[in-house]
């Protein structure tokens, strides 16, 4: 993981006494092959064991006073080494060749972005079935954005990016549903190349769909998209 060569990748993520979570997710970033990236945790505060853990793992772990999803990406990526940022939740794990991908598309292909797939798991095989209806229906959308009108959306929480445009773009707003207020911007810069690429997939709990409840949970991100909803009092643990 560590290099004498420059670092080309910095690996973000956002946590929240995330510490029944926080080493599998390490663990499978640092399975990736190669030797040019780096893990950072920008914590939010958390009380329970989640830095300690990190640290453990090897990540470097910055603390980030306010409070928010987007604003421990945002610092994260501000302390980045990387010339890319990426993007992934406490409670995900990425499938092995995660970064085989991101690196073959951002180099042969000369990309600013590249946003990859979300899969929920469930111990319970008909609840994974319902829980990646959504991921159908959000990800249908997000194809059609990206193959028929060439414009492919930002996932915030499976995400390569250019750490310049990030900035260039002034970071994730910190608002709910972020991502989708980011790409709005992003559609608004011209220049800038990306796609989505579903070989890129991280695996996600469903725990925010059963805390919120499924339905109310889809509301609740339609209302957010419709008028910006503060991030202050929305948990980590129900963001999805």
């Amino acid at each position: 993981m560590k290099s004498a060569k420059p670092l080309r990748y910095s690996f973000i993520i956002p946590t929240l006494n995330e510490g029944g979570y926080i080493g599998a997710c390490i663990e499978s970033i640092k399975l990736q092959p190669g030797d040019d990236f780096e893990i950072i945790v920008a914590d939010n505060g958390s009380t329970d064991k989640t830095v300690a853990l990190a640290k453990l793992a090897g990540a470097r772990v910055i603390s980030v006073s306010q409070k928010g999803l987007s604003h421990a990406r945002n610092q994260g990526a501000k302390v980045a080494y990387g010339e890319y940022v990426c993007f992934i939740d406490a409670d995900g794990r990425m499938s092995k060749n995660w970064l085989v991908h991101a690196r073959k598309l951002v180099t042969e292909k000369d990309l600013d972005f590249v946003s990859g797939l979300t899969v929920f798991h469930h111990s319970k095989w008909y609840k994974s079935i319902w829980f990646n209806v959504y991921t159908l229906l959000a990800y249908s959308f997000v194809w059609i954005c990206d193959r028929v009108f060439k414009k492919p959306p930002i996932v915030g929480n499976n995400l390569v990016i250019r750490k310049r445009l990030l900035e260039k773009l002034g970071g994730f707003p910190a608002v709910v549903a972020e991502d989708v207020y980011l790409t709005r911007k992003l559609w608004q810069e011209s220049g800038s190349r990306g796609t989505f690429a579903p070989t890129m997939i991280i695996y996600y709990s469903s725990r925010g769909f059963e805390a919120t409840g499924y339905l109310q949970t889809i509301l609740y991100w339609l209302r957010a998209i419709h008028t910006p909803t503060s991030q202050e009092n929305y948990a980590y643990n129900s963001k999805r």
